[in-house]
């Protein structure tokens, strides 16, 4: 072989060498790209959301009053004087029904432009401790009910370890789980409501979550958001404190003295309310059967709407939907109250019964409205993806 062509091959060999180095560094600068590009998609993604989220608990929007004419929006905000506006919440999740949502609508953009377009889901979630116990004798056992579902926990000290057995069940379907360990988590979940069980060696501790709200649009159709397909997805969390509903009026202490002379509650429903709200009475007696409760709805004669003791809550109003013989009215009286209860109370003077009239978002779990009158701890969830 000549020196020529010797040299030849080591330029063609050293050629191809060059060659497949520049095209590997290029796969791997390409993959490099990608791998930053996605995660500065990723970091915008959160962003939205804790924004958001950040948005809604912080502030009111813009303008403050803006629930009072929601075509005013520009910001959306939730926060009220003292925790969550309830109001606000029942005009943004008016706003979401599969028929409201038109993104043409100058406040439907508004509260796209907080999420970042209309892959978006907020949730509102009560959250409590339920029980916490020293492992040490640990034998408990709790029964009880909450946002409609039958709630059952067990809690053993085996010795060595701990077990715990947690049972969920609403309208015939059931949840149910065990575990045993020194330390452990056990998340049981029926919606609306999950149970978590935490043993770290010394306390059990059992919590529940319960999703009160579930807003996005087409909330109402039902069905999935959607995010649970999705390649990048994002979830923003803030605590807070809200009450789920508005306690319009309320007559305390009504007692029988003599003979049952009815007692006129009078309350408003402001224009555009009917549609945004759920009306109750709710009645909160000194016993279980006592005393005698008789409540008329805008009228004070005839049959009475509603009969104690047989229930406590009254649905005046319920999805659209009157509940009593006369309907309400949100006819505009100048601010004042525009509807009224008539109450007759008989039975024994030492029975006393509180009544309320409650206002909750519309299409809401019904328990809501007895829980009106004390503030919640929970949370806001904001997701969003693309």
């Amino acid at each position: 072989m000549s020196r020529g062509q010797v040299l030849t091959l080591d330029a063609f060999l050293a050629l191809s060498l060059t060659a497949l180095l520049l095209g590997y560094s290029g796969l791997v600068m390409g993959m490099v790209h990608n791998r930053a590009r996605e995660e500065v998609s990723r970091y915008s993604l959160e962003r939205v959301a804790s924004d958001a989220a950040e948005a809604l608990v912080r502030t009111k929007g813009i303008p403050e009053n803006w629930e009072s004419l929601p075509s005013s929006l520009e910001v959306l905000g939730l926060a009220g004087d003292s925790g969550l506006d309830v109001k606000k919440l029942a005009v943004l999740r008016d706003l979401c029904r599969s028929e409201n949502w038109d993104p043409s609508r100058e406040e439907v953009q508004a509260v796209m432009r907080l999420f970042g377009g209309q892959n978006f889901e907020l949730r509102i979630l009560a959250r409590n401790l339920l029980v916490r116990k020293d492992v040490k004798g640990l034998n408990y056992t709790l029964q009880t009910t909450l946002w409609g579902v039958d709630v059952y926990v067990r809690l053993e000290n085996l010795g060595a370890t701990v077990r715990a057995r947690v049972e969920l069940e609403k309208n015939g379907e059931v949840r149910r789980q065990t575990k045993e360990g020194g330390t452990f988590s056990m998340v049981v979940s029926l919606p609306p409501l999950t149970v978590e069980v935490v043993a770290d060696g010394r306390t059990v501790g059992v919590w529940y979550e319960a999703v009160l709200w579930d807003i996005r649009p087409g909330w109402d159709l039902g069905g999935s958001p959607g995010w649970e397909n999705s390649p990048e997805v994002a979830v923003a969390r803030r605590s807070l404190a809200f009450t789920s509903g508005e306690v319009r009026n309320a007559a305390e202490n009504r007692r029988h003295y003599g003979r049952p002379d009815p007692y006129t509650l009078p309350f408003l429903v402001g224009p555009g309310e009917l549609g945004l709200f759920d009306w109750y009475v709710v009645l909160y007696p000194s016993s279980p059967t006592k005393p005698v409760t008789d409540v008329w709805v805008n009228r004070s004669e005839g049959d009475p709407d509603y009969h104690f003791p047989k229930n406590t809550l009254f649905s005046m109003w319920y999805h659209g939907q009157k509940g009593s013989q006369e309907p309400l009215t949100e006819a505009d009286n100048g601010g004042n109250p525009n509807n009224y209860l008539t109450l007759k109370v008989t039975g024994s003077k030492w029975e006393y019964v509180d009544v309320l009239v409650v206002a909750v978002p519309r299409c809401s779990n019904p328990e809501l409205a007895c829980q009106a009158a004390s503030p919640l701890p929970g949370l806001l969830e904001v997701r969003v993806w693309r």
